[in-house]
């Protein structure tokens, strides 16, 4: 997962590049000689086929790199040891039973998890992804522009940037224990309920027009963001760990808490009147 954000990272990156910041107003007089408010964007540094090009090219490496993968023949041939080694009947006291055991080293017994615990660490998953993946992205600007375009562009920024350092994170320090899980979880759910208000009070949230205001929905939202890509991987630990198909049915919650999501806030959004988008001048 950690790896999966590191290509927006750096699309971030080549996007501060272009120089690109908010739109300004400026005065635009009408055919009836009436002076109204226009968006006006600022140029970029270089043009968007430059930047198209630029993920072309890192897609170009990504594609070099999978096919390198499955053809390099040191890699081909770590592949065969590890089939070949599947496939020997490990004796103990034996050398190729302390080699499997290196390879695949066994589940502890404090990793497994009781059927009802499985079920509802699933349950969360499938919450998790229902608002990570589905809900919130299609909210972030109802919540965050009543604000300013200032705290929009910088939430939508950093956002990314804590996605990758909270995958980093969890690299070095991964948490399995299901209560802490738990903590977490509840925390992550104030901050979901906080940018869900904010997107239903749009476009007159809490604290509109202050700067304490405009810090703590950023704050929010970056924090939120790290903390649930945080929490997806703990989940992620914990069903690897298990026995049987523990990350299928990880993946498949996930794809389903996804898609229900999305399908949620498509129909809130475009069939009801509950979310107005707030005008840029």
């Amino acid at each position: 997962v950690g790896l999966n954000n590191i290509p927006s990272l750096l699309s971030l990156c080549f996007y501060y590049l272009t120089g690109i910041g908010s739109p300004t107003c400026v005065n635009q007089t009408q055919a009836n000689g009436s002076i109204i408010l226009v968006p006006q964007s600022t140029q970029p540094l270089f043009s968007t086929q430059i930047f198209f090009e630029i993920l072309l090219f890192l897609m170009f490496l990504s594609l070099l790199s999978f096919v390198g993968l499955n053809n390099i023949p040191s890699v081909a041939q770590l592949k065969f040891l590890r089939k070949k080694n599947d496939k020997i009947p490990a004796h103990p006291g034996s050398t190729e039973n302390n080699y499997l055991q290196a390879d695949y080293p066994p589940s502890s017994p404090s990793d497994k998890i009781t059927p009802l615990r499985y079920a509802l660490l699933l349950l969360a998953q499938a919450l998790v992804a229902f608002f990570s993946h589905g809900v919130l992205p299609s909210l972030q600007s109802y919540s965050c522009l009543p604000y300013g375009s200032k705290a929009y562009h910088y939430t939508a920024n950093l956002t990314n940037i804590m996605t990758t350092l909270a995958c980093f994170l969890a690299y070095f320090s991964l948490v399995k224990r299901i209560r802490i899980i738990a903590i977490l979880s509840s925390i992550a759910g104030v901050m979901v309920m906080y940018s869900i208000v904010t997107a239903l009070q749009s476009p007159h949230p809490l604290l509109v027009g202050s700067v304490m205001g405009s810090v703590l929905i950023v704050a929010n939202w970056v924090l939120c963001a790290g903390l649930i890509s945080y929490i997806k991987l703990c989940l992620a630990a914990i069903f690897r760990a298990q026995e049987g198909k523990g990350l299928f049915w990880y993946g498949a919650v996930n794809q389903l808490g996804s898609a229900s999501g999305a399908l949620v806030i498509f129909l809130l959004i475009n069939y009801t009147t509950l979310f107005s988008s707030v005008k840029e001048c």
